[in-house]
C-alpha cells in the first residue's frame, strides 16, 4: 500500500501518478491510495490503506488494532485514530471498501505508538484502554485473557496508560480486570513500588501484603512472617523536611512494635538489585534464625 502523498514526496510528478494508475502499475483501493500492481487486498492491506488514507500520524486503534495484535476477532469498518475529526473518512472506496471509522486521538503520543507487521497502530496498553470504550466487561474480559495467554501483556506498561486515563469511560471497569488478575501490581501506588514488585518476582522472595495497617501506620509492603517492613522513599513525597521528619517518627513506632524497617530508594531497586536482593535476605535470614521452624 502506499499514498499519493507518499509518491510525490519521492519525487513522482501528478502525471506520472497518472500514467501509472492508467496502466495499473498503481491500483486505486481508496481515494488516493494505492496497491502496487495488484487487486489483492488482504486483511492487512486493508488496514494499511485505512491509516493511510485518514492522513499523517494515523494509527490503527480500538477493535481493528485489537485484531491486529491478535486479541479481537472484528469484522465491522476499521477503526483509525487521526488528527484529523470525523466519523467516517470518504466515500465508499473502490472494490467496495468501506470508508474507515476515524476517532479524534486523545492523548496520543509516541509512547502509545508503535508498528505490527509494518501497520502503525496503538501499543497494546493503549488498545486495551480504547477497547474499554468501546466492549462490554465480559468482551474486554476475553481480550486481557488472550492478551495474558499470548505473552503480549506488559502488565506494568498498562498500569501506567490506565493512571494516565482516569476519568475515560470504561476506564474503572479495566482497572477492575486488571485487578483481578494482577491485584498486587494494580494496587501499588507508584512506578517505584511497581519495579519493586518485580525485583521481589526475579529473586523469588515471598510475596508480601501491599499499602496494609502495622502498628497504626499505612506501610508499603509487610511480611509477618518475617516481621519486616519495607518502606519505599520516592522523592516525590519523602524528599522534603516534613516528609523526612514524618519518615522517621513513622520507623520509630514501627520498631518499638518489634517490626524491622528496611528503607529502600529508587537507587537501590532499580540500579543496585543485587544489594538490595543481599538486604532482604539477611533480614529474611535474620528473622529464621531467631523464629527456627
Amino acid at each position: 500500500m502506499v499514498a499519493r502523498r507518499q509518491l510525490l514526496a519521492l519525487g513522482l510528478s501528478d502525471r506520472q501518478v497518472f500514467l501509472r494508475t492508467e496502466s495499473e502499475r498503481l491500483v486505486q483501493v481508496r481515494r488516493g491510495v494505492y496497491a502496487l500492481g495488484h487487486r489483492e487486498l488482504t486483511r492487512a492491506a486493508i488496514w494499511m490503506s485505512a491509516v493511510l488514507v485518514c492522513g499523517i500520524d494515523s494509527v490503527l486503534s480500538h477493535r481493528s488494532a485489537a485484531a491486529l495484535w491478535g486479541i479481537l476477532e472484528w469484522n465491522g469498518p476499521v477503526e483509525v485514530l487521526s488528527p484529523t475529526a470525523g466519523r467516517r473518512r470518504g466515500r465508499q472506496e473502490p472494490g467496495s471498501l468501506r470508508p474507515p471509522l476515524v476517532r479524534k486521538p486523545w492523548n496520543l503520543d509516541s509512547t502509545h505508538v508503535t508498528r505490527v507487521d509494518g501497520i502503525p497502530v496503538t501499543t497494546l496498553a493503549r488498545t486495551l484502554v480504547d477497547l474499554a470504550a468501546v466492549l462490554n466487561e465480559a468482551q474486554l474480559s476475553r481480550a486481557l485473557n488472550e492478551a495474558s495467554v499470548k505473552k503480549l501483556l506488559d502488565v506494568d506498561d498498562l498500569r501506567r496508560v490506565v493512571g494516565e486515563s482516569v476519568g475515560r469511560k470504561g476506564i474503572a471497569t479495566l482497572r477492575d480486570l486488571v485487578e483481578r488478575r494482577h491485584p498486587l501490581v494494580a494496587r501499588t501506588r507508584s512506578e517505584l513500588e511497581a519495579r519493586f514488585l518485580l525485583l521481589l518476582g526475579r529473586i523469588r522472595f515471598p510475596e508480601p501484603q501491599v499499602n496494609v495497617m502495622v502498628a497504626g501506620c499505612e506501610v508499603d509492603f509487610y511480611w509477618p512472617e518475617f516481621e519486616l517492613i519495607v518502606e519505599l522513599d520516592g522523592r516525590q513525597f519523602h524528599d522534603t523536611p516534613r516528609g523526612f521528619e514524618e519518615d522517621r517518627e513513622r520507623t520509630a513506632r514501627l520498631e518499638l512494635a518489634g517490626k524491622r524497617v528496611l528503607r529502600l530508594t529508587w537507587d537501590m531497586v532499580t540500579n543496585r538489585p543485587a544489594a538490595t536482593e543481599s538486604k532482604l535476605c539477611g533480614y529474611r535470614d535474620l528473622a529464621q534464625s531467631r523464629n527456627p521452624a
